[in-house]
């Protein structure tokens, strides 16, 4: 890459230099501010990624195959190379993972369309953080009662409402909906791709603190969620890395009870597997898989009900996270 380094970032403890249009990366760089910087090693080996903007992308390669479709991108393989498409086919970002290089090429009317431009550089970042020994999990996790709670489910499922309402009853926090897992010694840790939590309409009416009070139509019209800095609401509330004990699958049945049913190791696998994307190279993705089992094995596993009682009250969580310790926890289930 020849042009002169403008920006220079880091994200997890890597560092990213930026290279190329200005006003991409503007784009680049307002999302980056957004993500947990981490602590920078000495010798860590930049990603240097350089963006342009085209009317027309280069021809893909005769031997690009599809690794995964999405909504708004594609992955693909090209020898060594890693392509992220978008739908329509104008925009692209080519990462060489073992060079430590990238290239956008995006066309104007994609720079302008933040879930497809913002898919593209963050399917980017999670592809190279894989090789880093860092795996996306779709998840938060909080720490209170001596323990780590990790929730993961699907979006929806209730994974920020009940970190929220756990911090604000005195939990810290690593992150309210997306985590990198990794191996450090003999354990598996969680740390955050961002340190905000993300508000809708209804978590802002529930928990009043999140819009100072104000009612819902002080949120922004067309916008579904709002960022929380939960460092202003609750200081000294986030920790960079935690090592999970437990995790706890989150479904909303607003007419039932609030429960907790424990989960054998099988079927805490299968379903974090869905939490997670598996890294295109075989051998890193088979790096991901072991470090997944050793979670599995290192925690005991939950499904968590959340009823209507759990919404007019939000303390019957943690009540319920306090029994886990409890001979009954071990057995059978757990009911508020």
């Amino acid at each position: 890459m020849h042009s002169a380094i403008q920006n220079t970032y880091a994200v997890q403890g890597k560092k990213i230099h930026l290279y190329g249009d200005l006003q991409l990366i503007g784009r680049v760089s307002d999302y980056l501010c957004l993500l947990y910087q981490g602590n920078v090693p000495r010798d860590a080996k930049p990603l240097q990624f350089e963006l342009s903007v085209v009317e027309e992308v280069p021809n893909m390669p005769s031997d690009a195959f599809r690794i995964i479709e999405g909504p708004y991108i594609s992955h693909f393989t090209s020898g060594e190379k890693i392509l992220f498409v978008s739908k329509d086919g104008t925009s692209l970002i080519s990462l060489d993972p073992v060079k430590g290089e990238a290239k956008g090429f995006i066309h104007r009317e994609i720079s302008q369309d933040a879930d497809t431009f913002y898919s593209l550089v963050g399917s980017l970042l999670i592809e190279t953080f894989k090789y880093e020994g860092l795996y996306f999990l779709h998840g938060a996790c909080v720490y209170g009662n001596g323990k780590a709670y990790l929730f993961t489910g699907d979006s929806g499922a209730g994974k920020t409402t009940a970190a929220f309402s756990l911090v604000r009853q005195g939990f810290q926090y690593v992150s309210d909906d997306s985590l990198f897992f990794s191996e450090r010694k003999r354990h598996i840790a969680v740390s955050p791709l961002y340190t905000h939590f993300h508000a809708d309409e209804n978590l802002g009416n529930r928990f009043p603190e999140i819009s100072g009070g104000k009612k819902l139509q002080n949120f922004q019209e067309g916008i579904r969620k709002v960022r929380v800095i939960m460092s202003e609401l609750y200081p000294d509330s986030f920790v960079p890395s935690l090592i999970p004990d437990y995790i706890i699958f989150p479904q909303i049945l607003p007419l039932g009870e609030s429960s907790l049913s424990p989960l054998n190791q099988m079927e805490v696998y299968t379903r974090l597997l869905k939490q997670t994307v598996l890294a295109v190279d075989t051998h890193i993705s088979r790096n991901q898989l072991k470090a997944l089992e050793k979670l599995v094995k290192q925690v005991r596993g939950f499904e968590l009900i959340t009823g209507q009682d759990m919404y007019e009250d939000p303390k019957i969580l943690s009540d319920l996270l306090c029994e886990i310790e409890s001979e009954n926890g071990n057995s059978q289930e757990i009911q508020s």
